[in-house]
């Protein structure tokens, strides 16, 4: 991976020098990117590797916003079994992108084996307005999932930070259209993880 404005290191003995040189590419400052398949994203390492195990853990939900209250039994109902539906996409699309180990962890996990942890929140959980899709159209009434998350190292420093709102299209059931909306976040998400191992976010 590559670093601007990489400070010169003065080291002696071999093993002292690699000591030095891979602790101040841990300690990197993280850098927007700008193409990434999420809305926002910023990383302090350049890329990860599909052979690093990932432990996927259920997103927060219970902080959400669950838009008017007119819909809230429609947003409660999606707050319990959205992070299950969200967590299981992001494993099932890192599998078959060829990450060679990932796992859903409902605990954290603080273990000395090296691995990386993706963790973070649903933010917004919005069933909008049925009625106005039906009647009203032109975009009116959407649905709109929106989270947060990070992905850290097995000792807990954070190596990524990202954000990513996916809005319901067409007329159908609050209910289903933001499954579907919780299902295509996991996929950006996936996606956002696979490009980061590719290479694509290298500076």
């Amino acid at each position: 991976m590559k670093f601007v404005n990489r400070p010169t290191v003065f080291c002696s003995g071999i093993a002292a020098c690699f000591f030095l040189i891979v602790g101040n590419v841990g300690a990197a400052d993280s850098f927007r990117v700008t193409d990434a398949a999420v809305d926002q994203a910023s990383v302090s390492v350049g890329r990860i590797s599909k052979d690093q195990s990932v432990h996927v853990q259920l997103f927060d939900s219970t902080r959400a916003n669950l838009g008017k209250p007119k819909h809230l039994d429609t947003a409660q109902m999606l707050a319990r079994s959205a992070p299950h539906l969200l967590a299981v996409d992001i494993v099932e699309s890192l599998r078959i992108a060829g990450f060679s180990e990932v796992v859903l962890d409902k605990t954290p996990d603080r273990s000395s084996v090296e691995h990386l942890v993706l963790t973070g929140s649903i933010t917004e959980l919005n069933p909008g307005s049925q009625a106005a899709r039906a009647w009203i159209g032109f975009g009116a009434g959407k649905s709109k999932v929106c989270v947060k998350g990070s992905v850290s190292d097995q000792a807990g420093n954070t190596l990524a930070e990202f954000s990513h709102c996916r809005k319901g299209l067409g007329w159908g059931d609050s209910g289903a259209q933001m499954e579907d909306s919780a299902v295509r976040v996991g996929d950006s998400i996936a996606k956002f993880l696979t490009e980061w191992a590719d290479g694509r976010y290298e500076r």
